[in-house]
């Protein structure tokens, strides 16, 4: 499947199969009562791991786009700031030095 090496065929067709399996159970009444398997490591869950784009934050963008609103944008930037300040992104995790060095100039090349 890829020079690289990982999965292959083999892989693929047993999660496929797995999937098929949960999706249609041999006895019909299992079929009420199973459990959706999560989203994948990236959906947010009300319990789950931080996540800088949540209900809040993407709530704050979708409104101030739609309703054209700046306040409510400034409100959804800086709360990513925020979250960024608290480790949600790799920029949080850096802090810049000010005054070591003199800036270049724009028009340097």
């Amino acid at each position: 499947m890829s020079r690289l090496g990982g999965v292959g065929y083999a892989q693929f067709a047993e999660e496929i199969r797995l999937r098929h399996q949960i999706a249609f159970p041999k006895v019909p009444s299992h079929r009420a009562h199973r459990n959706l398997i999560a989203g994948g490591e990236y959906q947010w869950r009300r319990e789950g791991e931080f996540h800088l784009f949540n209900p809040e934050t993407i709530f704050k963008l979708q409104h101030a786009t739609q309703e054209k609103r700046y306040d409510i944008f400034k409100e959804y930037t800086k709360r990513v700031d925020e979250q960024a300040r608290d480790l949600a992104t790799l920029r949080g995790l850096f802090k810049f030095r000010s005054g070591v060095k003199d800036p270049i100039s724009i028009n340097k090349g």
